[in-house]
């Protein structure tokens, strides 16, 4: 599964596990552990996987993405966290007993594209920032970002 991103100045695809990294953690670590309206589009984005495409305003999704590169990326990758959502689709075990986050510290889960060579989360998830803040730079009040399940 991948999620195509199509913003004002550009597009990219990107695993869908990347994306529920990020989100996980602004959740876990911006948002006390519970999403809230702060990053409401950036848990949009998810929506995608659901219904097959969303649309996100583009300046408000840049201003979020903003505060999660600055705070996310410089953590330590032993710092990652989790929700029952993700864990549930890892596991295949839907529907999800707990929205909440948890850092996968040791878990025993595999996750595709966490390995020895991550040492932060920007090893994780920071060409999907950086990505974002690309297609969305200069947006105006009205720009959109197009988030399609692949």
């Amino acid at each position: 599964m991948s999620l195509a991103f199509f913003g004002p100045r550009g597009s990219f695809e990107v695993r869908w596990i990347v994306y529920a990294l990020l989100r996980d953690n602004v959740q876990h670590h911006l948002e006390g552990g519970t999403s809230s309206e702060k990053f409401a589009d950036i848990h949009q984005i998810g929506e995608a996987l659901l219904k097959d495409r969303v649309r996100v305003n583009a300046a408000r999704l840049r201003s979020q993405v903003e505060q999660a590169r600055a705070v996310l990326l410089p953590l330590p990758a032993s710092d990652i966290a989790l929700s029952g959502r993700t864990r549930a689709v890892l596991t295949a075990a839907w529907p999800p007993k707990s929205e909440a986050t948890s850092l996968i510290g040791k878990a025993v889960l595999t996750i595709p594209m966490l390995h020895d060579g991550i040492r932060t989360m920007a090893d994780a998830f920071g060409t999907l920032v950086e990505n974002l803040l690309e297609i969305t730079q200069g947006a105006g009040p009205d720009d959109a970002v197009e988030v399609v399940d692949q």
